[in-house]
């Protein structure tokens, strides 16, 4: 069974909506069109409930623009290719999360480097939980959605994640940070099969990176390889039996 990219198309333009539709169904038989929407509040909806993978978004919807929908979906984790007949749209379509823009009427070879693009960043298609294993290696890489785009980061770089808020912070062993605008809880999820543990309520470590386990008389806390303190409240069993 294919592995299929789920799609949406967002337009209110019919004629080009049947055109995208076509060229779709002839040419990509692993792309699979969950839906169709026409207005901003059925669209948020749509995207919402399908959870798409790839979105082909058109930028004037009767008079709305198109960008307010990625402002007000709760599900972002999907990639977007713009689609419009002004080409005055492009600078702007990159202060969001664009994977590419096509400007109509369609041609096949612009919607054959766009969907080029998506493959190229995901392989054949994108998993539903964000991760990536490589079949030759043993070792994962995660998706990370960012202002700009996605980051592809390997897991076994990353020494620890702490919530913020609605937002998920991770923290590279280069010292980098990544802002995700993601719940916490999801990456919990998501980590916590690959030798992450949670050391607070807002807090999980990579078990890799624990240097030692420190308690004093105010507090208890771990000390990663990199210096770097994480304070903890209550200290769980697999902590204990690493050090």
């Amino acid at each position: 069974m294919p592995n299929f990219i789920n799609t949406i198309i967002i337009d209110s333009d019919k004629k080009s909506t049947i055109q995208l539709k076509l060229l779709l169904e002839k040419h990509y038989s692993n792309i699979k069109l969950l839906g169709i929407a026409s207005t901003i509040d059925n669209a948020i909806k749509l995207i919402d409930k399908t959870k798409p993978d790839l979105v082909f978004l058109e930028i004037d919807l009767q008079g709305e623009q198109g960008f307010d929908i990625l402002k007000k979906v709760n599900y972002k984790m999907f990639d977007v290719i713009i689609t419009t007949n002004n080409s005055k749209h492009a600078v702007n379509a990159f202060n969001f999360s664009i994977l590419d823009y096509i400007q109509k009427p369609y041609k096949l070879d612009t919607l054959k480097k766009a969907i080029l693009r998506y493959k190229d960043l995901y392989g054949n298609f994108k998993s539903d939980i964000g991760i990536i294993k490589k079949s030759k290696h043993d070792y994962e890489r995660l998706i990370l959605p960012v202002h700009d785009g996605v980051e592809l980061i390997d897991v076994d770089l990353i020494t620890m994640c702490e919530a913020e808020n609605d937002k998920t912070i991770f923290h590279l062993a280069n010292g980098n940070l990544i802002v995700v605008e993601k719940p916490f809880d999801y990456y919990e999820d998501v980590l916590s099969d690959l030798f992450f543990i949670k050391v607070h309520k807002n807090t999980i470590i990579n078990i890799d990176y624990i240097h030692e386990h420190k308690q004093d008389s105010e507090s208890e806390y771990i000390v990663l390889k990199d210096d770097s303190i994480v304070k903890i409240r209550n200290l769980k069993q697999e902590i204990i039996e690493v050090n």
